[in-house]
Parts: structure tokens; sequence; C-alpha cells
């Protein structure tokens, strides 16, 4: 796991390094194709006018922002859609589908949403911990009304995320800081003194962010001369790691399909043909982890505690459970789900036999 700022830190140092123009607090408002071309109308999005980084000769896009800071268009003989959840390209091509006049059936762009039955919200909780505790690992609690994960930030300070039920006291606003402290004396015991009052007043003032919905996009990545990648095409939970995992898995994707083949069109298919099925399988068995109620047992604890018994019995005959099976770099998700079907087929067959056996013992 890695924090969020840095990752994107070490990125844009990437990205710089490849000469790539890095326009900060800028939103794509729209987007169309005209002929070979993608055209964008982008806008500043800050309080600020946006400040261009300069571009290195050849490199740089099709048009620059007014002087006035108002909206312009960028056009791109190939447009890379990364936009994240709030797939502002996703919905164009979904847009664009529903024009055509026909196509084979389940072929349209489609984006798919669940609904989100394990509501949850954050705040960040920033503290720095004591001098006899390590600085290069994480930390967690969890406990029946929250869930806590800290990461390392620099200079020794620690981010903590408090996942939390929308109804939580916390979400409610407590009302100054004695209160707040109060609250996570009784919560996380063993990090609340190391949260000093400035942290807990930033806290209380910083309103709570929502977790992304579970969605897919398909069943193709790309339209024309575009193609979509990260959370763009598969939004998830960010319990395991799996959504930047996979959005870079998508880029090597892409990377390869790219050299692979010289003409465009070829090469985006490949790509679709590669990560479409990815994508939709990522979001679903991610959702599964995280239905809730009676459904959260049947779906993901119940799966755990079988696979547990089953692979301690028979580990040449049953694979490990789906959490540890989606840490093999090696094995596809769409990999990972047909193993865990046919596991839950033995295993389920294993149990009716049991069951069988045993009440005919009992009837004798």
């Amino acid at each position: 796991v890695i924090q969020r700022d840095r990752l994107v830190s070490c990125l844009l140092a990437e990205s710089r390094s490849l000469g790539i123009t890095v326009r900060h607090e800028v939103d794509v408002a729209s987007v169309r194709w005209e002929g070979g071309e993608a055209v964008l109308t982008c806008r500043p999005c800050g309080e600020e006018a946006c400040q261009l980084e300069e571009a290195v000769e050849g490199r740089a896009a099709a048009a620059a922002p007014p002087a006035s800071g108002g909206e312009y268009e960028l056009r791109a003989p190939f447009l890379v859609a990364s936009d994240g959840v709030r797939r502002t390209v996703a919905a164009a091509v979904e847009a664009a589908d529903r024009e055509r006049r026909w196509a084979l059936p389940g072929r349209r762009f489609k984006v798919t949403r669940f609904e989100d039955t394990s509501v949850r919200v954050y705040k960040t909780v920033p503290f720095r911990p004591p001098e006899d505790w390590r600085g290069d690992i994480n930390y967690s609690a969890r406990t029946a009304k929250a869930n806590f994960d800290a990461l390392p930030a620099p200079g020794g300070d620690y981010c903590g995320v408090l996942l939390i039920e929308p109804e939580d006291e916390l979400t409610q606003g407590l009302p100054d800081v004695p209160s707040a402290r109060r609250y996570f004396d009784d919560l996380l015991p063993m990090f609340s003194p190391h949260i000093s009052d400035e942290s807990l007043q930033a806290v209380i003032d910083k309103p709570t962010s929502r977790l992304p919905q579970f969605r897919y996009a398909g069943p193709r990545l790309h339209h024309r001369n575009t193609a979509l990648l990260g959370d763009a095409v598969h939004s998830v939970k960010p319990y395991f790691g799996l959504g930047v995992n996979a959005a870079f898995e998508d880029v090597a994707a892409l990377g390869q399909a790219l050299d692979d083949s010289p003409d465009l069109p070829n090469a985006l298919r490949a790509f679709s043909a590669k990560r479409a099925g990815e994508a939709r399988v990522l979001v679903q068995l991610s959702r599964s982890f995280d239905l809730g109620g009676w459904r959260s047992f049947a779906f993901f604890i119940g799966p755990l505690i079988l696979d547990g018994i089953f692979h301690g019995v028979a580990p040449s005959l049953f694979a490990p459970n789906t959490l540890a099976m989606l840490q093999k770099p090696h094995l596809s998700f769409a990999r990972v789900r047909w193993r865990k079907r046919l596991d839950r087929t033995i295993q389920l067959a294993v149990l009716a036999a049991a069951a069988t056996a045993a009440g005919r013992l009992a009837a004798v």
C-alpha cells in the first residue's frame, strides 16, 4: 500500500521525465470525436488560473488555454482516458453508442453501476506516533463502529483513514475539540494520545468523504481513437489495493498492445480484448466482499471459512481463499474467479455427500 500523494508525486516526476505536459486544476467538461481526432472541451476548475508546465517541443497538445482562463479545446489523434470515477469520457462514449442505429446485443458500450449495500464514509486523521513506535509500517485497528488504517507520511507523521458509517457521531458533527477527544479516547484509545488538538480541529472542520461506487464499463474499453483505463472503467472501494494495481495492469496491457501493433485500431481492439473482462470481474469480485448483512457471510466470510478448512486439509486439491489468490500477480481476476467457482462446486459436493452419509447413518 502506498499513500496517494506519494504515488501522485512519483507519477508526476516520471511524466515530466518523459516530456509530458501536465496541466493542473483543469476539468474535461466534454469530449467529441471529429474525423480522426478526439476533441476535448477543457476549463479551469481551481480558484486560480491554471499554470502550464513547459512542454517539450513536439510533445505539446494542439491548443493552449486562452489568457482569460476560460474554456478551450484540445485535439488529439490518440486519447487515453483515465479520468477517474467522474468518467466524463466514458459517459461520452456511452452517449455516442446510444446514437448508433444498430449494434449486436450486448455490444453497446455501457457503464454498469451497482447499488451500495454497505455504505461507508471516511475522514482523514493525521497523528504523530511516539519515538518507540516503528515509523516504516502501517498501523490499523478494527472496532464494532469503525476501521482505522494509518500509513507513514514524510517527516515521521502518519495519515490515518477512519472508515465509519454515515450515521456515526463524528459524521453528524462534533461541537468542539474536547468532544472529539472523548470520541477518539473511546474509539481508538491507542491512537488518541498521539492526535494533536490541531489535528482534531481539522477533523471536525473537514466534511466526510464517500467511497466510490462499484462500477465497470464494457464490453469494450475503446472508442475510435480513444482507450479507457483505470477508474474510468473499473471503480472499487479501496480495501485491498485492487483498484490502483488493476490500473497499472491496464497501462501495461495498453503499452504492450501498442508495441505489438503499429496500427492503432488493431492495438485498441487487442487492449479491449485483454482487459474488458478483467474490469468486469474485478468489480464483481470486489463487490462480493462488501455486500453487508447476511450476504456478507454468504458470499465473503463463509467462503473464506470453507477455503481455510479445505485448503488446510487438501492444499494440493483446493486453492487458498480468494483474497490470498488475488495477491498472486500471475493470476488474472478471471482466472481467480474460475478457480474459486470450481473449488466451491467441489466443496459443496463434498459437504452434500457428507450430510447424506450422516443422515443415512442416523437413520440406521
